[in-house]
């Protein structure tokens, strides 16, 4: 995984948005501090509404998953935090298998002024939230986002909200 500089100096800005066709798109422009598609109108159902629906609008976190794939705000990534090398796996089981086994799934979230992962509810009630840091040989993995696929982390991490 690749991060961004530091404090982001240098960082490409991108954003992306889903139209209400389903489809994404993406970018890198601003304008009045929104990206510059939003001030594009259409007709829609013969009433001026935008093209875009601005409930799945998301800022690039800067940071690219394992396969070189930009992760952005409300992505669910795989994240397997690690400092250790893993060079075999316990009972047989394929190392690819049992790397996804001791891994966590979470949304990418802005807070605590960091991107972040949510892993939904704690022990305590709060958000379980983790830095998108996997370690030395850790990875982090895009396998969706909230928009797409809604209930993705509600089924992985034993009922993650996929809305908090």
């Amino acid at each position: 995984m690749t991060t961004p500089t530091e404090g982001n100096k240098g960082r490409e800005i991108k954003f992306r948005a889903q139209n209400f066709g389903g489809y994404w798109r993406y970018s890198d422009k601003c304008k009045w501090g929104l990206p510059e598609f939003f001030s594009y109108f259409g007709s829609l159902n013969g009433q001026d509404s935008p093209i875009l629906n601005q409930n799945t609008l998301g800022q690039s976190t800067g940071m690219k998953d394992k396969h070189g794939k930009d992760i952005y705000e409300d992505d669910v990534v795989r994240m397997l935090y690690t400092d250790w090398p893993s060079n075999s796996a316990p009972n047989n089981e394929g190392l690819e298998d049992y790397l996804k086994s001791i891994s966590k799934i979470g949304r990418v979230v802005w807070d605590r002024d960091r991107w972040m992962l949510n892993f939904g509810p704690s022990k305590y009630g709060d958000d379980d939230l983790d830095r998108m840091e996997p370690g030395p040989h850790g990875e982090c993995e895009v396998i969706g986002n909230i928009h797409d696929s809604p209930n993705l982390t509600a089924q992985s991490n034993g009922g993650i909200r996929p809305n908090s």
